[in-house]
């Protein structure tokens, strides 16, 4: 699928501007359309056979395509969504329904309770049990042996998701290579492969004499099968008390308003497999990232494991047993939060971003969009984009000392849709949009975004306070890494991320990406 790149006149009388013919079959396509963002404008075009799709990277301009909630809806995801998620034909789940109507609404409200502070909060040591369980397992591991850290940091979201989402642990972390526990987390990596082939071939669902398009079908019904024996597991536990305050107990509590009735089993295993699935890979793979980012900047390594140590949190030769971690300690360890913040930025999951259609003729930084236009907001390029951040592709958390360092500062170039901005709610409370947007904004950003943050610094702190990382040979230092990236539906290392590990409690020197050392501070 070729494409060619243009730039959105103004007024569109004046003649598009053509550019190169790349593609977006891309595996780092990401990349690129961060690349022309600079080359053409913070607003662009690409042509893709017949149609056009318009990239919006500015963060005003970005908030008020994320933010407007009747002129813009979804596009592109839904209908492969349902593919794998969707138990009635026909049927849309809340990521795929549109925006505002009534099944939405009915979802997105009667779950969203499930991810306030005090509901997580609660669910904490089942997250701390899966990490213990990880750390346990890595301690018992040889010494310089190579473990892919990619693969361990799904297994660890898939056994949160199923702890805190619907009390029940799929031991997926009890070993890292048991047949017996990993049939749903091999379905779920290759459904997520299969879609991401979809998104860019739309034919792809036709091309039978392909034996990876052959076997999706069966694992789409494997996964469909194991929600719907997940939906009868739930159900037989009985009604759910009030002081159950996991996922599938909100969804359990719901009427359907025009019946006052339950919802029945179908639409429930639909909307089990979406909370299941949607946060799996995309916590995952930001765990990876950082993981390899810390690695990558000992100095920052440096001052997190000073931050660790303060906190008593830090495995030390002369504090061979830290003290407990408490979900207190995520709101004081300041460095813990900055380096996670910039990580999401500098490696977004979910990187493409979000698209959307235009139900009705609209302007957008002085450019015209007709009615049906395509416009897609991509996270990568906006967190790398000059317009929005001083430095963008440098690693440098210290940048979110910085008060409100997620807001974009206010720019004439959105103002002749300023008005429909701050319509919108897209704006913070200080009036400013965001540019920082790994969980997306506006009305149909991520709804378990506390629950993902809350994982990814906790397993961040955990893994950090016991082990000193090391990229594997294998890996091809950096350059490797950069080389293997692959934005397949989530941003991810292509070849895993292999590293070797050593235990604190043996070692107090943090080594250097080029195989010097750098004396850990902490213990200097």
């Amino acid at each position: 699928m070729g494409g060619k790149l243009v730039q959105i006149p103004h007024p569109p009388e004046e003649g598009w501007i053509e550019g190169s013919a790349p593609t977006m079959m891309r595996k780092d396509h990401h990349r690129a359309l961060s690349a022309w963002a600079r080359q053409l404008g913070p607003v662009y075009a690409i042509r893709i056979v017949f149609w056009h799709l318009v990239v919006v990277v500015d963060a005003e301009l970005a908030n008020l395509i994320l933010g407007t909630q009747e002129s813009l809806n979804k596009a592109l995801e839904p209908d492969l969504s349902d593919t794998l998620l969707s138990h009635r034909p026909g049927h849309r789940t809340m990521f795929s329904s549109d925006t505002n109507s009534p099944y939405w609404r009915l979802i997105r409200k009667g779950t969203a309770s499930a991810f306030v502070t005090a509901n997580i909060k609660r669910g904490f040591p089942g997250v701390l049990r899966v990490l213990d369980k990880v750390i346990d397992n890595m301690a018992g591991m040889p010494p310089g042996a190579e473990l892919d850290m990619n693969n361990v940091t799904l297994r660890i979201s898939l056994d949160v998701t199923g702890i805190i989402g619907f009390a029940k642990d799929f031991r997926t972390c009890s070993s890292f290579k048991d047949a017996g526990t990993d049939e749903l987390f091999t379905i779920i990596q290759k459904t997520f492969r299969e879609l991401y082939c979809r998104t860019t071939n739309p034919a792809r669902p036709y091309m039978l004499w392909v034996p990876e398009v052959r076997e999706a079908r069966r694992l789409f019904r494997a996964f469909r099968a194991r929600m719907a024996g997940l939906v009868q597991e739930v159900k037989a536990r009985g009604p759910p008390d009030a002081e159950d305050v996991s996922i599938a107990a909100h969804l359990l509590r719901l009427r359907d308003p025009a019946t006052g009735q339950p919802l029945p089993n179908d639409l429930l295993a639909g909307e089990f497999g979406l909370f299941f699935s949607a946060g799996i890979e995309s916590a995952g793979n930001a765990i990876s990232w950082t993981l390899y980012l810390i690695q990558q900047n000992p100095e920052v390594e440096a001052k997190l494991v000073a931050e660790l140590d303060k906190a008593g949190l830090l495995l030390t030769p002369q504090r061979l047993t830290p003290r407990a971690m408490e979900y207190a300690d995520l709101a004081h360890l300041t460095y813990l939060s900055w380096v996670c913040k910039e990580a999401m930025r500098v490696r977004p999951v979910a990187a493409t971003g979000s698209t959307r259609y235009t139900r009705r003729a609209m302007r957008v930084g002085g450019h015209f969009l007709p009615k049906g236009t395509m416009v897609d907001v991509p996270f990568y390029a906006v967190h790398h984009h000059p317009g929005n951040w001083e430095d963008p592709d440098t690693f440098n958390p210290e940048r979110w000392a910085v008060p409100h360092a997620e807001l974009a500062s206010t720019k004439d170039s959105a103002a002749d849709g300023a008005a429909e901005l701050e319509q919108s709610g897209a704006l913070d409370a200080q009036g400013a949009a965001k540019r920082f947007l790994p969980f997306s904004a506006g009305p149909r950003q991520c709804i378990g975004q506390s629950l993902a943050r809350i994982l990814h610094d906790a397993s961040i702190a955990r893994l950090v306070a016991q082990f000193s990382f090391d990229l594997a040979p294998r890996m091809g230092g950096a350059a490797g890494v950069d080389r293997q990236e692959i934005n397949r539906l989530t941003l991810q290392p292509g070849a895993g991320m292999w590293m070797t590990f050593q235990s604190r409690a043996e070692s107090a020197i943090i080594r250097k990406p080029d195989g010097s050392s750098l004396q850990d501070t902490s213990k200097a």
